[in-house]
């Protein structure tokens, strides 16, 4: 009978633990703007963080500095509800702080939002957020080290490389830039300039950029350090890469030498391997495709855009009555021995392209990969 008591009792211990009292409301997520920030410049970061059903006690809603054990520790100030220091609008349930940013120094300040609601008294923590403070350019060596872009302006704002101890035999000034924010058809796609070109690292760096929008993430590496690979209608030195997608959606890849990543969400299109001239006007701009070696697998895995080819005519009979739909003749950026130059082969009715073709130079096939 005592046994019998003594394992009732842990049962009902164990039902107790297993359904705890449910918080008597939700504080998050927390949000820092902005969250990448340049060394040695003061800046202002506005947290904001809304907070959801019971009243809290007065003065107890706090950012708090998270510690290296991610313990949160000190307190940064007080988040208010009133309009004020950065608040938005008063009572609307999203509580704001506006804290100065100096720092000397690359590195995180990692910080957290907690309350005590009244009834029943408890403390309950948000989302923890990071503030870095990096540099575009730094000079990195064997012990390793970080840049980012703070500017934002950019479209891979708060992009991050990380560069591990021991990637590097010597010191170099590495640098990392991306273009301003477009509203084109490439806005979707995230482009980065590593420097210097060519540069091989003992052991990948990482870099780490925001990417908007669900969907799988692809992303390609061109560098003087890959091979060149004839795909027959394209010379390339673009290198697939992996990605990991990060938990707040940005993506991680890991990259072995430099010079350009490009990251984008894949696409499913359709493509053609004939456009009939009918459908073409001299002048257009023709896009080809290019293989990106697969990073995890010996087949190609995706395709990116290649050279650009400028549409001159199409090769047909004079006296040919039916509609223009004869060999597509172009002035490509890709040929094996240079520009491609077609302009004796064009019909009359491609006289004003030839005019034009005639007075241009030839574009090089180096230009295949740019």
């Amino acid at each position: 009978m005592l046994f019998s008591i003594a394992v009732s009792t842990a049962v009902l211990f164990q039902v107790a633990r297993v359904l705890p009292p449910s918080p008597p409301g939700t504080v998050g997520p927390l949000v820092a703007s902005p969250s990448v920030i340049p060394i040695g410049t003061r800046t202002e970061v506005l947290f904001t963080c809304p907070i959801t059903g019971a009243a809290t006690l007065p003065g107890t809603t706090l950012l708090r500095k998270v510690d290296a054990y991610g313990t949160p520790s000190e307190s940064l100030g007080q988040l208010n509800d009133a309009g004020v220091g950065g608040d938005v609008a008063a009572g609307d349930g999203v509580f704001s702080l506006r804290l100065p940013f100096t720092p000397d120094r690359d590195g995180d300040t990692r910080v957290v939002a907690a309350t005590v609601f009244a009834n029943p008294k408890v403390r309950v923590f948000s989302n923890d957020v990071t503030v870095m403070a990096v540099t575009p350019q730094a000079r990195i060596g064997p012990a390793g080290g970080r840049v980012g872009i703070f500017d934002q302006q950019s479209s891979v704002f708060g992009a991050t490389l990380s560069i591990p101890p021991g990637a590097l035999g010597s010191t170099f000034d590495v640098a990392i830039a991306g273009p301003p924010i477009s509203s084109g058809p490439d806005a979707g796609l995230r482009s980065l300039s590593l420097e210097p070109s060519g540069l091989s690292l003992s052991s990948p760096a990482t870099l780490v950029v925001p990417i908007a929008g669900p969907g799988v993430v692809l992303a390609a590496l061109h560098s003087p350090s890959n091979l060149e690979v004839d795909h027959g209608t394209e010379l390339s030195r673009w290198q697939g890469l992996a990605v990991t997608v990060l938990p707040d959606g940005r993506a991680s890849v890991s990259v072995p030498h430099f010079s350009t990543v490009t990251l984008g969400a894949a696409l499913r299109v359709q493509t053609v391997l004939h456009l009939p001239g009918e459908y073409l006007g001299e002048g257009d701009l023709v896009f080809a495709l290019t293989r990106l070696a697969g990073a995890s697998t010996e087949e190609p895995f995706e395709w990116m855009p290649g050279h650009a080819a400028l549409y001159l005519g199409t090769a047909v009979a004079t006296t040919d009555p039916r509609p223009n739909d004869g060999e597509t003749i172009v002035e490509s950026t890709h040929a094996n021995g240079g520009g491609v130059r077609a302009a004796e082969r064009l019909t009359p009715r491609s006289s004003a392209a030839t005019r034009r073709l005639a007075a241009a130079p030839s574009m090089p096939a180096s230009a295949a990969s740019a």
